[in-house]
């Protein structure tokens, strides 16, 4: 919840309010021990400070989120480069961008593969 009033908050360009609900919302997931949960949060935190101006500072909030998942397999781990390969761009780090940008591709095609390789849910109304 809190880190929804965050990504809220950001789209109204409130950004000091905005990283203060997702700071609330790390310190809260934290102790949940869930680490996917947290991966997100540290994401949504990330992508808030680039928005707001600060595209070093959100890299390391996208690193720890990607350290966070990097072993699960899931969309966080594409979103983390995402959001490192931006946040590298608006630094002029081109080369390290399109690095990024390059992983999240190769991520995506994975999760999707995967996706698309699992059997069709069986109808359960029969």
């Amino acid at each position: 919840m809190l880190t929804q009033i965050g990504l809220t908050l950001a789209a109204m360009d409130r950004y000091p309010e905005a990283i203060d609900q997702h700071n609330a919302a790390l310190s809260i997931i934290h102790d949940s021990n869930h680490p996917l949960f947290e991966a997100e949060a540290l994401n949504d935190l990330g992508a808030t400070l680039r928005l707001s101006g600060a595209p070093q500072q959100a890299l390391e909030y996208h690193q720890r989120s990607i350290a966070l998942v990097r072993e699960l397999d899931h969309y966080e781990h594409a979103r983390a480069h995402h959001e490192l390969a931006l946040s590298h761009y608006e630094l002029g780090n081109r080369q390290t961008a399109y690095a990024h940008w390059r992983q999240r591709l190769d991520l995506t095609t994975k999760l999707r593969t995967r996706q698309a390789a699992l059997p069709p849910p069986t109808d359960l109304t029969t």
